[in-house]
């Protein structure tokens, strides 16, 4: 049996003005293994500000843990109505805390790594490589104890 495991990636921020003129995007460097291998520990991911867009269950995003300043990134696997539940891809289990829409700073567009850039996927898609990449570290733990 595997243990069950949550730990939380959190995030420096790195730049918190637009790397493109009147873009709005935030940069963060990664320093936990929760997303790996998504995102790993020493990447830079680049958040685009909700706005009015809908959260989707399957998205990467950047949010604040509920009373404090943390920032935290996780993947969407639950919304309902104004309440969301999180998840790190390499989570065994969803984070213990409720999030709300307006704890949310953005959506994760694309990671930085050695100079190369990846688009991540969100919603449906985004759903579906987040399964795998838990799968794939279930996997790991079971066959390399």
């Amino acid at each position: 049996m595997t243990e069950a495991r949550n730990s939380e990636e959190e995030l420096f921020p790195v730049s918190l003005s637009s790397p493109g003129a009147g873009s709005g995007l935030l940069t963060y460097t990664c320093i936990g293994p929760s997303m790996f291998p998504t995102i790993k520990p020493g990447d830079v991911i680049v958040v685009y500000p909700y706005g009015a867009l809908p959260v989707r269950r399957g998205d990467v995003i950047v949010f604040r843990l509920p009373g404090g300043e943390r920032v935290i990134s996780h993947r969407v696997v639950k919304v309902r109505g104004n309440r969301l539940t999180v998840r790190g891809d390499n989570n065994s289990l969803e984070d213990p805390w409720g999030l709300s829409r307006e704890d949310v700073v953005g959506l994760v567009t694309r990671r930085e790594r050695r100079g190369r850039t990846r688009s991540l996927a969100g919603g449906p898609v985004g759903a579906l490589l987040g399964g795998i990449s838990r799968a794939a570290a279930m996997a790991r733990l079971t066959l390399f104890r």
